[in-house]
């Protein structure tokens, strides 16, 4: 069995414990905002890659509904006010807006396209745009932190010299 330990670093040098204390202070603050960031490229990427909606001026379009928030484990994603996070998701039943549970977006739809639907929940499937534009989305934030230029890269970069 074996057990962790730990390292303390007891110093009067000054730029050890301001370099220390930096890093603890500003990790957790830089690391949100770059949490903050990439959601908003997965953000862009979904927008970019959302289906036309017939009437653009409308205030339900997905591409207006697509919001960065603060969760829980750090920032996600969602559609409409109310939220469910966009993803690739698996065949599920959804609220479709005509029963207790609120869906402007999905009520609008059903009934532009197909009138006369007044169940409470409809069954939605993965869509492709979604799946794509994830996986772009994937391959520009990776591209992003491995350029270096990210506010944390910089930081630590800051505590070297």
């Amino acid at each position: 069995m074996s057990k962790l330990m730990g390292i303390n670093i007891e110093t009067n040098m000054p730029l050890v414990r301001d370099r220390a204390g930096r890093f603890v202070t500003h990790v957790p603050k830089v690391s949100e905002e770059q949490a903050e960031h990439i959601a908003k490229i997965f953000a862009e990427k979904l927008s970019a890659g959302s289906p036309p909606w017939p009437e653009s001026s409308s205030s339900l379009t997905i591409k207006k509904s697509l919001k960065v928030v603060k969760t829980e484990k750090g920032y996600g994603v969602t559609l409409v006010e109310h939220g469910f996070f966009v993803n690739a998701m698996k065949t599920h039943a959804a609220p479709s807006g005509f029963g207790e549970t609120e869906n402007p977006v999905m009520k609008s739809w059903l009934e532009q396209y197909r009138p006369g639907y007044e169940l409470p929940w409809i069954w939605v499937k993965k869509k492709p745009w979604i799946t794509k534009s994830l996986q772009e989305g994937t391959a520009v934030m990776r591209e992003y932190v491995k350029s270096g230029k990210t506010e944390l890269s910089k930081f630590l970069k800051s505590l070297g010299g």
